[in-house]
């Protein structure tokens, strides 16, 4: 019995070592995807030259330029939808779209239902009215018949400032064409297609005055700061590489209108900090006199 026992006890000890020795199982290596990575989404309206527009039916632009840099980033494809503006958002908050560029202005209002990246252009709103018969702020506009783009800043502008609910249409073309039909009196819209469409044209003219100032940035839904944070490094990049000027100067040619590229926000923040600056010293030599 005593060597039976002994007999039994070996092989006990040796796979008792064996499995003192061992410790934990290494984990199976992941398995390799083969699918191709996910298209970055990008909601835009394609009638706000130089930013988008299109051309032999695809949608082109600062917008689209500055988009594919980042999916580039990413590793993913990009996917361009084209849509009236004032879907765009109701698109990124139900998550039809990844991101969204069409010259969009950073609101207050838009920045409680979204996320904005780092902003890469300034532009502004003015009045096309026709030559001769020209608007150059809000209280001469008063009581007109204004036409505007559904859903954008130069919609809010009227009714808020001018105090006019205006006509609304899809793309600021069809409201210009609305004005040279003479049912409109004058048209709100972004500098950048009001050059697009009156730079040359000699039966309109622009407003020689900014109503107000604006900033683009790109759109996204709460919640992705890995996302933002991809979106930034890229914009940056672009900014910091003279990419973005370099767009809009291409765009901007391609279009074939006079017109110089908006500066980057830092450029304005210098402007506005100049000529804030030459306001204070104004007031400076009244107050000594």
């Amino acid at each position: 019995m005593k060597k039976s026992a002994s007999y039994l006890l070996v092989p006990f000890s040796a796979v008792l070592a064996l499995c003192i020795g061992c410790g934990k199982p290494e984990p199976p290596p992941e398995p390799v995807s083969n699918e191709p990575p996910k298209p970055l989404v990008m909601v835009t309206e394609a009638g706000f030259p130089p930013y988008e527009y299109m051309e032999n039916g695809e949608v082109v632009g600062v917008d689209i330029d500055i988009c594919r840099a980042i999916a580039d980033q990413l590793g993913r494809p990009l996917v361009v939808v084209s849509t009236n503006f004032e879907a765009i958002i109701p698109m990124l908050v139900q998550g039809d779209a990844d991101i969204a560029a069409a010259g969009l202005t950073v609101t207050e209002e838009r920045k409680e239902l979204l996320d904005f990246s780092l902003s890469y252009a300034t532009s502004g709103i003015v009045f096309i009215s026709r030559k001769g018969e020209e608007y150059k702020d809000a209280a001469s506009a008063k009581g007109k018949r204004i036409g505007v783009q559904t859903g954008t800043t130069s919609d809010q502008f009227c009714v808020e400032e001018v105090g006019v609910v205006p006509t609304r249409f899809d793309t600021p073309r069809q409201a210009a064409e609305a004005l040279k039909a003479g049912k409109l009196d004058l048209i709100i819209v972004d500098i950048d297609p009001a050059r697009n469409i009156a730079g040359n044209d000699d039966t309109l003219v622009i407003s020689s005055e900014l109503l107000c100032m604006e900033e683009f940035a790109i759109a996204l839904k709460k919640g992705q700061p890995n996302l933002l944070a991809s979106i930034n490094g890229a914009l940056e990049s672009m900014l910091n590489g003279g990419k973005v000027y370099a767009s809009l100067a291409k765009h901007v040619a391609h279009c074939a209108y006079d017109f110089k590229p908006a500066s980057t926000p830092s450029e304005a923040s210098a402007e506005a900090a100049k000529a804030d600056g030459a306001a204070g010293a104004g007031e400076t030599e009244k107050a000594s006199e």
